[in-house]
Protein backbone atom coordinates (compact mmCIF):
# COMPACT_ATOMS: atom_id res chain seq x y z
CA UNK A 1 0.00 0.00 0.00
CA UNK A 2 2.79 2.38 0.95
CA UNK A 3 4.64 1.49 -2.22
CA UNK A 4 1.50 2.15 -4.21
CA UNK A 5 1.14 5.56 -2.60
CA UNK A 6 4.81 6.37 -3.24
CA UNK A 7 4.49 5.20 -6.83
CA UNK A 8 1.42 7.33 -7.35
CA UNK A 9 3.17 10.36 -5.85
CA UNK A 10 6.16 9.78 -8.13
CA UNK A 11 3.93 9.57 -11.21
CA UNK A 12 2.17 12.74 -10.07
CA UNK A 13 5.45 14.63 -9.76
CA UNK A 14 6.51 13.45 -13.22
CA UNK A 15 3.33 14.76 -14.83
CA UNK A 16 3.82 17.89 -16.98
CA UNK A 17 2.01 20.07 -14.42
CA UNK A 18 4.40 19.33 -11.57
CA UNK A 19 7.49 18.57 -13.63
CA UNK A 20 7.45 22.07 -15.09
CA UNK A 21 6.41 23.59 -11.77
CA UNK A 22 9.35 21.89 -10.04
CA UNK A 23 11.74 23.12 -12.72
CA UNK A 24 10.41 26.64 -12.24
CA UNK A 25 10.79 26.22 -8.48
CA UNK A 26 14.33 24.95 -8.98
CA UNK A 27 14.96 28.12 -10.95
CA UNK A 28 14.12 30.15 -7.86
CA UNK A 29 16.76 28.77 -5.45
CA UNK A 30 19.33 28.84 -8.25
CA UNK A 31 18.46 32.44 -9.06
CA UNK A 32 18.28 33.34 -5.38
CA UNK A 33 21.57 31.61 -4.60
CA UNK A 34 23.33 33.51 -7.36
CA UNK A 35 21.56 36.67 -6.29
CA UNK A 36 22.56 36.06 -2.68
CA UNK A 37 26.22 35.61 -3.60
CA UNK A 38 26.12 38.64 -5.90
CA UNK A 39 24.58 40.94 -3.31
CA UNK A 40 26.73 39.48 -0.54
CA UNK A 41 29.84 40.51 -2.49
CA UNK A 42 28.29 43.85 -3.38
CA UNK A 43 27.21 44.63 0.20
CA UNK A 44 30.70 43.84 1.49
CA UNK A 45 32.49 45.78 -1.27
CA UNK A 46 30.41 48.89 -1.95
CA UNK A 47 28.87 51.54 0.26
CA UNK A 48 25.24 51.22 1.35
CA UNK A 49 24.39 54.25 -0.80
CA UNK A 50 25.87 52.60 -3.90
CA UNK A 51 24.02 49.37 -3.14
CA UNK A 52 20.75 51.29 -2.78
CA UNK A 53 21.19 53.21 -6.04
CA UNK A 54 22.12 50.07 -7.97
CA UNK A 55 19.20 48.16 -6.44
CA UNK A 56 16.81 50.95 -7.44
CA UNK A 57 18.24 50.91 -10.99
CA UNK A 58 17.85 47.13 -11.31
CA UNK A 59 14.30 47.32 -9.93
CA UNK A 60 13.57 50.03 -12.49
CA UNK A 61 14.73 47.73 -15.30
CA UNK A 62 12.38 45.08 -13.95
CA UNK A 63 9.52 47.55 -13.88
CA UNK A 64 10.17 48.95 -17.37
CA UNK A 65 10.83 45.50 -18.82
CA UNK A 66 7.54 44.21 -17.47
CA UNK A 67 5.71 47.19 -18.89
CA UNK A 68 7.42 46.89 -22.28
CA UNK A 69 6.69 43.17 -22.60
CA UNK A 70 3.04 44.05 -23.40
CA UNK A 71 1.93 40.83 -21.71
CA UNK A 72 3.04 39.03 -24.87
CA UNK A 73 4.69 36.19 -22.97
CA UNK A 74 1.36 35.41 -21.34
CA UNK A 75 -0.33 35.62 -24.73
CA UNK A 76 2.15 33.12 -26.16
CA UNK A 77 1.39 30.63 -23.40
CA UNK A 78 -2.30 30.84 -24.25
CA UNK A 79 -2.11 30.98 -28.07
CA UNK A 80 1.12 29.30 -29.20
CA UNK A 81 -0.17 25.73 -28.59
CA UNK A 82 -2.83 26.34 -31.25
CA UNK A 83 -0.76 28.51 -33.65
CA UNK A 84 0.13 25.77 -36.15
CA UNK A 85 2.30 26.95 -39.04
CA UNK A 86 2.10 30.55 -37.80
CA UNK A 87 4.13 29.73 -34.69
CA UNK A 88 7.46 31.15 -35.92
CA UNK A 89 5.89 34.39 -37.09
CA UNK A 90 4.00 34.66 -33.81
CA UNK A 91 7.19 34.28 -31.77
CA UNK A 92 9.20 36.76 -33.85
CA UNK A 93 6.40 39.32 -33.85
CA UNK A 94 6.10 39.15 -30.08
CA UNK A 95 9.87 39.39 -29.52
CA UNK A 96 10.22 42.32 -31.91
CA UNK A 97 7.39 44.28 -30.31
CA UNK A 98 8.66 43.72 -26.78
CA UNK A 99 12.26 44.61 -27.69
CA UNK A 100 11.28 47.88 -29.38
CA UNK A 101 8.99 48.77 -26.49
CA UNK A 102 11.82 48.08 -24.04
CA UNK A 103 14.06 50.55 -25.85
CA UNK A 104 11.31 53.17 -25.95
CA UNK A 105 10.45 52.80 -22.25
CA UNK A 106 14.10 53.08 -21.23
CA UNK A 107 14.62 56.12 -23.44
CA UNK A 108 11.63 57.91 -21.92
CA UNK A 109 12.86 57.09 -18.42
CA UNK A 110 16.35 58.46 -19.10
CA UNK A 111 14.98 61.66 -20.67
CA UNK A 112 12.93 62.38 -17.56
CA UNK A 113 15.24 60.91 -14.91
CA UNK A 114 16.19 64.34 -13.60
CA UNK A 115 12.57 64.92 -12.60
CA UNK A 116 11.30 61.55 -11.30
CA UNK A 117 14.55 59.90 -10.15
CA UNK A 118 17.21 62.60 -9.67
CA UNK A 119 19.33 60.39 -7.40
CA UNK A 120 19.78 57.92 -10.28
CA UNK A 121 21.50 60.51 -12.45
CA UNK A 122 24.59 58.30 -12.76
CA UNK A 123 22.76 56.44 -15.55
CA UNK A 124 23.02 59.51 -17.81
CA UNK A 125 26.50 60.62 -16.69
CA UNK A 126 28.26 58.63 -19.45
CA UNK A 127 27.13 57.40 -22.89
CA UNK A 128 28.17 53.82 -22.05
CA UNK A 129 25.96 53.85 -18.95
CA UNK A 130 22.96 55.16 -20.90
CA UNK A 131 23.50 52.69 -23.77
CA UNK A 132 23.74 49.80 -21.30
CA UNK A 133 20.52 50.88 -19.63
CA UNK A 134 18.75 51.02 -23.01
CA UNK A 135 20.04 47.63 -24.12
CA UNK A 136 19.32 45.79 -20.89
CA UNK A 137 15.75 47.10 -20.83
CA UNK A 138 15.17 45.72 -24.32
CA UNK A 139 16.74 42.42 -23.26
CA UNK A 140 14.62 42.26 -20.10
CA UNK A 141 11.41 42.72 -22.09
CA UNK A 142 12.43 40.11 -24.66
CA UNK A 143 13.53 37.64 -21.98
CA UNK A 144 10.06 37.74 -20.43
CA UNK A 145 8.51 37.11 -23.84
CA UNK A 146 10.92 34.24 -24.55
CA UNK A 147 9.92 32.62 -21.26
CA UNK A 148 6.38 32.52 -22.61
CA UNK A 149 7.63 30.35 -25.47
CA UNK A 150 9.27 27.91 -23.05
CA UNK A 151 6.13 27.72 -20.93
CA UNK A 152 3.87 27.24 -23.93
CA UNK A 153 6.06 24.38 -25.16
CA UNK A 154 6.28 22.96 -21.59
CA UNK A 155 10.09 23.18 -21.66
CA UNK A 156 10.77 25.24 -18.55
CA UNK A 157 14.24 23.79 -18.11
CA UNK A 158 15.48 26.52 -20.45
CA UNK A 159 14.26 29.17 -18.03
CA UNK A 160 16.42 27.46 -15.41
CA UNK A 161 19.40 27.45 -17.76
CA UNK A 162 19.06 31.18 -18.27
CA UNK A 163 19.40 31.70 -14.54
CA UNK A 164 22.50 29.51 -14.47
CA UNK A 165 24.04 31.58 -17.26
CA UNK A 166 23.28 34.79 -15.40
CA UNK A 167 25.27 33.47 -12.46
CA UNK A 168 28.51 34.53 -14.13
CA UNK A 169 27.78 38.07 -12.88
CA UNK A 170 28.89 37.11 -9.35
CA UNK A 171 32.61 38.02 -9.52
CA UNK A 172 32.19 41.01 -11.85
CA UNK A 173 31.57 43.68 -9.17
CA UNK A 174 34.99 42.96 -7.68
CA UNK A 175 36.59 43.57 -11.08
CA UNK A 176 34.60 46.69 -11.92
CA UNK A 177 34.59 48.47 -8.55
CA UNK A 178 37.87 50.25 -9.20
CA UNK A 179 36.69 51.62 -12.56
CA UNK A 180 32.97 52.32 -12.37
CA UNK A 181 31.81 52.77 -8.77
CA UNK A 182 28.06 52.27 -8.48
CA UNK A 183 27.87 51.32 -12.17
CA UNK A 184 30.11 48.38 -11.35
CA UNK A 185 27.10 46.81 -9.64
CA UNK A 186 24.52 47.68 -12.27
CA UNK A 187 26.84 46.94 -15.19
CA UNK A 188 27.66 43.47 -13.85
CA UNK A 189 24.00 42.58 -13.57
CA UNK A 190 23.21 44.09 -16.99
CA UNK A 191 25.98 42.20 -18.80
CA UNK A 192 24.72 38.87 -17.44
CA UNK A 193 21.16 39.69 -18.53
CA UNK A 194 22.29 40.60 -22.04
CA UNK A 195 24.29 37.39 -22.49
CA UNK A 196 21.55 35.09 -21.18
CA UNK A 197 18.90 36.74 -23.37
CA UNK A 198 21.06 36.40 -26.48
CA UNK A 199 21.58 32.69 -25.79
CA UNK A 200 17.84 32.21 -25.24
CA UNK A 201 16.99 33.80 -28.59
CA UNK A 202 19.75 32.24 -30.68
CA UNK A 203 19.95 28.78 -29.14
CA UNK A 204 17.20 27.80 -26.71
CA UNK A 205 14.10 28.85 -28.67
CA UNK A 206 15.25 26.98 -31.83
CA UNK A 207 15.55 23.86 -29.65
CA UNK A 208 11.90 24.00 -28.55
CA UNK A 209 10.63 25.35 -31.90
CA UNK A 210 12.48 23.38 -34.62
CA UNK A 211 13.30 25.43 -37.69
CA UNK A 212 12.85 28.74 -35.89
CA UNK A 213 15.14 31.67 -36.75
CA UNK A 214 15.06 34.96 -34.81
CA UNK A 215 14.15 37.73 -37.26
CA UNK A 216 12.97 41.29 -36.48
CA UNK A 217 9.50 41.35 -38.01
CA UNK A 218 5.90 41.96 -37.02
CA UNK A 219 2.99 40.21 -38.79
CA UNK A 220 -0.43 41.27 -37.59
CA UNK A 221 -2.03 38.22 -39.22
CA UNK A 222 0.00 35.93 -36.93
CA UNK A 223 -0.83 37.70 -33.67
CA UNK A 224 -4.31 39.15 -34.16
CA UNK A 225 -6.18 37.39 -31.35
CA UNK A 226 -3.04 37.13 -29.22
CA UNK A 227 -2.44 40.87 -29.47
CA UNK A 228 -5.95 41.73 -28.32
CA UNK A 229 -5.66 39.28 -25.44
CA UNK A 230 -2.18 40.54 -24.52
CA UNK A 231 -2.97 44.25 -24.66
CA UNK A 232 -5.80 43.96 -22.16
CA UNK A 233 -3.65 41.69 -20.01
CA UNK A 234 -0.81 44.19 -20.50
CA UNK A 235 -2.92 47.00 -19.07
CA UNK A 236 -3.66 44.84 -16.06
CA UNK A 237 0.05 44.04 -15.80
CA UNK A 238 1.04 47.71 -15.84
CA UNK A 239 -1.27 48.34 -12.91
CA UNK A 240 0.20 45.38 -11.05
CA UNK A 241 3.76 46.50 -11.75
CA UNK A 242 3.02 50.03 -10.59
CA UNK A 243 1.60 48.59 -7.39
CA UNK A 244 4.85 46.75 -6.60
CA UNK A 245 7.92 47.69 -8.63
CA UNK A 246 7.49 51.40 -8.07
CA UNK A 247 8.15 50.89 -4.36
CA UNK A 248 11.97 51.26 -4.59
CA UNK A 249 11.54 54.65 -6.26
CA UNK A 250 9.10 55.73 -3.55
CA UNK A 251 11.37 54.48 -0.79
CA UNK A 252 14.52 56.09 -2.20
CA UNK A 253 12.76 59.47 -2.34
CA UNK A 254 11.08 59.26 1.10
CA UNK A 255 13.45 57.16 3.24
CA UNK A 256 16.72 57.39 1.29
CA UNK A 257 19.07 54.98 -0.53
CA UNK A 258 20.00 53.05 2.63
CA UNK A 259 16.37 52.01 3.12
CA UNK A 260 16.17 50.86 -0.51
CA UNK A 261 19.18 48.61 0.12
CA UNK A 262 17.48 47.12 3.20
CA UNK A 263 14.18 46.69 1.34
CA UNK A 264 15.81 45.16 -1.73
CA UNK A 265 17.81 42.56 0.19
CA UNK A 266 14.80 41.49 2.28
CA UNK A 267 12.43 41.31 -0.68
CA UNK A 268 15.02 39.50 -2.78
CA UNK A 269 15.41 36.77 -0.15
CA UNK A 270 11.70 36.36 0.59
CA UNK A 271 11.17 36.27 -3.17
CA UNK A 272 12.27 32.64 -2.98
CA UNK A 273 9.02 31.89 -1.16
CA UNK A 274 7.03 33.88 -3.70
CA UNK A 275 8.40 31.76 -6.52
CA UNK A 276 6.66 28.63 -5.18
CA UNK A 277 3.08 29.72 -6.01
CA UNK A 278 4.35 31.58 -9.09
CA UNK A 279 5.92 28.39 -10.45
CA UNK A 280 2.84 26.29 -9.79
CA UNK A 281 0.42 28.81 -11.28
CA UNK A 282 2.64 29.32 -14.35
CA UNK A 283 2.71 25.58 -14.99
CA UNK A 284 -1.03 25.41 -14.30
CA UNK A 285 -1.59 28.10 -16.94
CA UNK A 286 0.50 26.19 -19.49
CA UNK A 287 -1.41 22.97 -18.79
CA UNK A 288 -4.78 24.70 -18.84
CA UNK A 289 -4.00 26.14 -22.28
CA UNK A 290 -3.51 22.69 -23.82
CA UNK A 291 -6.38 21.18 -25.87
CA UNK A 292 -6.96 18.28 -23.45
CA UNK A 293 -6.88 20.34 -20.24
CA UNK A 294 -8.89 19.54 -17.08
CA UNK A 295 -8.52 22.76 -15.13
CA UNK A 296 -10.72 21.96 -12.14
CA UNK A 297 -8.77 18.79 -11.45
CA UNK A 298 -5.43 20.55 -11.85
CA UNK A 299 -6.43 23.36 -9.48
CA UNK A 300 -7.17 20.83 -6.75
CA UNK A 301 -3.86 19.09 -7.39
CA UNK A 302 -2.03 22.41 -7.28
CA UNK A 303 -3.66 23.44 -4.01
CA UNK A 304 -2.70 20.17 -2.33
CA UNK A 305 0.85 20.73 -3.50
CA UNK A 306 1.07 24.38 -2.43
CA UNK A 307 -0.33 24.34 1.10
CA UNK A 308 2.43 22.33 2.87
CA UNK A 309 5.25 23.98 0.91
CA UNK A 310 4.01 27.48 1.66
CA UNK A 311 3.53 26.63 5.34
CA UNK A 312 7.12 25.43 5.68
CA UNK A 313 8.46 28.44 3.80
CA UNK A 314 6.58 30.96 5.93
CA UNK A 315 7.86 29.30 9.12
CA UNK A 316 11.47 29.50 7.86
CA UNK A 317 11.32 33.20 7.04
CA UNK A 318 9.39 34.17 10.16
CA UNK A 319 11.58 32.31 12.66
CA UNK A 320 14.97 32.32 10.96
CA UNK A 321 14.84 35.58 9.01
CA UNK A 322 17.30 37.29 11.34
CA UNK A 323 19.93 34.66 10.54
CA UNK A 324 19.36 35.00 6.81
CA UNK A 325 19.54 38.79 6.80
CA UNK A 326 22.48 38.71 9.20
CA UNK A 327 24.57 37.14 6.45
CA UNK A 328 24.56 40.55 4.75
CA UNK A 329 25.49 42.35 7.95
CA UNK A 330 23.84 43.30 11.23
CA UNK A 331 22.60 46.53 9.67
CA UNK A 332 20.32 44.58 7.31
CA UNK A 333 19.00 42.29 10.04
CA UNK A 334 18.19 45.19 12.35
CA UNK A 335 16.45 47.24 9.66
CA UNK A 336 14.56 44.64 7.62
CA UNK A 337 13.65 41.62 9.79
CA UNK A 338 10.10 42.73 10.51
CA UNK A 339 9.64 43.61 6.83
CA UNK A 340 10.76 40.12 5.79
CA UNK A 341 8.33 38.42 8.20
CA UNK A 342 5.38 40.50 7.03
CA UNK A 343 6.21 39.94 3.35
CA UNK A 344 6.34 36.17 3.93
CA UNK A 345 2.86 36.18 5.47
CA UNK A 346 1.61 38.40 2.67
CA UNK A 347 2.84 35.98 0.01
CA UNK A 348 0.86 33.20 1.67
CA UNK A 349 -2.32 35.24 1.34
CA UNK A 350 -1.55 35.87 -2.33
CA UNK A 351 -2.04 32.22 -3.33
CA UNK A 352 -5.82 32.54 -3.71
CA UNK A 353 -5.67 35.57 -6.05
CA UNK A 354 -2.93 33.82 -8.04
CA UNK A 355 -4.98 30.70 -8.71
CA UNK A 356 -8.07 32.74 -9.57
CA UNK A 357 -6.05 34.85 -11.99
CA UNK A 358 -4.98 31.72 -13.90
CA UNK A 359 -8.59 30.62 -14.09
CA UNK A 360 -9.51 33.94 -15.68
CA UNK A 361 -6.59 33.81 -18.12
CA UNK A 362 -7.54 30.36 -19.38
CA UNK A 363 -11.11 31.54 -19.82
CA UNK A 364 -9.74 34.67 -21.61
CA UNK A 365 -11.59 36.93 -19.16
CA UNK A 366 -8.83 39.51 -19.19
CA UNK A 367 -11.11 42.46 -18.53
CA UNK A 368 -11.95 41.08 -15.10
CA UNK A 369 -8.22 40.62 -14.51
CA UNK A 370 -7.69 44.29 -15.34
CA UNK A 371 -10.41 45.35 -12.92
CA UNK A 372 -9.02 43.20 -10.12
CA UNK A 373 -5.44 44.39 -10.79
CA UNK A 374 -6.63 47.99 -10.60
CA UNK A 375 -8.44 47.37 -7.33
CA UNK A 376 -5.41 45.56 -5.93
CA UNK A 377 -3.02 48.37 -6.91
CA UNK A 378 -5.28 51.05 -5.43
CA UNK A 379 -5.63 49.11 -2.18
CA UNK A 380 -1.88 48.41 -2.00
CA UNK A 381 -0.75 51.96 -2.77
CA UNK A 382 -3.37 53.31 -0.40
CA UNK A 383 -1.98 51.27 2.48
CA UNK A 384 1.58 52.24 1.52
CA UNK A 385 0.68 55.93 1.42
CA UNK A 386 -0.83 55.68 4.89
CA UNK A 387 1.80 53.51 6.56
CA UNK A 388 5.17 54.23 4.89
CA UNK A 389 5.73 57.79 6.17
CA UNK A 390 5.00 56.79 9.77
CA UNK A 391 6.11 53.16 9.98
CA UNK A 392 9.07 53.16 7.60
CA UNK A 393 9.99 49.81 6.04
CA UNK A 394 7.76 47.98 8.51
CA UNK A 395 4.88 49.95 7.04
CA UNK A 396 5.69 48.53 3.60
CA UNK A 397 5.30 45.00 4.96
CA UNK A 398 2.12 45.88 6.83
CA UNK A 399 0.68 47.46 3.68
CA UNK A 400 1.47 44.33 1.65
CA UNK A 401 -0.13 42.03 4.24
CA UNK A 402 -3.25 44.18 4.57
CA UNK A 403 -3.77 44.62 0.81
CA UNK A 404 -3.27 40.91 0.06
CA UNK A 405 -5.68 40.03 2.83
CA UNK A 406 -8.35 42.31 1.39
CA UNK A 407 -7.85 40.88 -2.11
CA UNK A 408 -7.93 37.27 -0.86
CA UNK A 409 -11.32 37.88 0.77
CA UNK A 410 -12.70 39.62 -2.31
CA UNK A 411 -11.49 36.95 -4.74
CA UNK A 412 -12.64 34.13 -2.50
CA UNK A 413 -16.12 35.61 -2.71
CA UNK A 414 -15.91 36.00 -6.52
CA UNK A 415 -14.67 32.45 -6.99
CA UNK A 416 -17.50 31.05 -4.89
CA UNK A 417 -20.00 33.12 -6.89
CA UNK A 418 -18.57 31.79 -10.18
CA UNK A 419 -18.95 28.22 -8.94
CA UNK A 420 -22.57 28.79 -7.97
CA UNK A 421 -23.37 30.29 -11.37
CA UNK A 422 -21.65 27.39 -13.17
CA UNK A 423 -23.69 24.92 -11.10
CA UNK A 424 -26.93 26.67 -12.02
CA UNK A 425 -26.06 26.64 -15.73
CA UNK A 426 -25.45 22.89 -15.67
CA UNK A 427 -28.53 22.11 -13.55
Amino acid sequence: MKWGFAGGAWRELRSPLFKNALLLMANSPVNQAFGFLFWFIVARTYSTVDVGLAAASIATVGMLGSIAAFGLGTGLVRYLPEAGDKADLMINSCLTLSGLAGLAAAGIFLLGAQWWAPQMGFLTSHPVYAATFLAVNAASAMAGTANGVFLARRQTRFILWQSVIQGFRIPLPLVLVAFFGVFGIFGSWALAMLVSTAIALLWFIPLVQPGYRPLPKVKRSAIGDLLHFSIVNYLAGIVGVIGGSVLPLVIVNILGPESVAHFYIASMMVGLLERIPAAVTSSLFAEGSQPDANFSRDVRRSARFLVPLMGIGIIVFCFFGDLLLGLFGKEYSDAALRLMQLLALSIGLGVIPGLYGIKLLIQKRVRRIMVLSSVGAIVSLGFVAILLPYRGLTGVGEASLASNGVMAILIGFLWRTDMRMATRRTA
